[in-house]
């Protein structure tokens, strides 16, 4: 599902349902199409781990598409990884934690390097996990 709505009102302005999982970058394609014929500015993308891949990333950040996002990043990759271990000593700082659900969890921000673009990392971890997001916002 996707919704649209206005974050000074807190009021939907748009949804659409999407069967099953899609990944592919025709769905954000069209959104941001949708998202023109509306006028809309300032548009922020949050989306779930399935929507991540190369032709997604870009196609957000291409200026053309005017729109931030903030995207969960796959252990899988790589780079993923290095980047949470070169940062695992920042990560174990005191100065880093905070609580959250009555959770420890510690933060970082790091710059990424993704297909020549560079983007924010923001690594959040506890003792049983870690989430990286990448975000195109300032």
């Amino acid at each position: 599902m996707g919704v649209t709505f206005c974050q000074n009102h807190s009021l939907p302005i748009y949804y659409n349902f999407y069967p099953g999982s899609i990944v592919d970058v025709t769905t954000l394609k069209n959104y941001i199409k949708y998202l023109k014929i509306f006028n809309l500015k300032d548009v922020l993308f949050v989306l779930d781990r399935g929507f991540f891949s190369k032709a997604n990333v870009l196609e957000m950040n291409n200026s053309k598409s005017e729109v931030s996002f903030v995207l969960p990043m796959p252990f899988s990759l790589k780079k993923v990884k290095t980047l949470v271990k070169k940062n695992k000593r920042l990560l174990s700082d005191p100065s880093s934690a905070f609580k959250y659900n009555e959770e420890i969890l510690h933060y970082q921000q790091s710059p990424f390097e993704f297909d020549g673009n560079t983007f924010d990392a923001h690594i959040f971890f506890n003792e049983k996990t870690s989430v990286v997001r990448l975000s195109n916002c300032e």
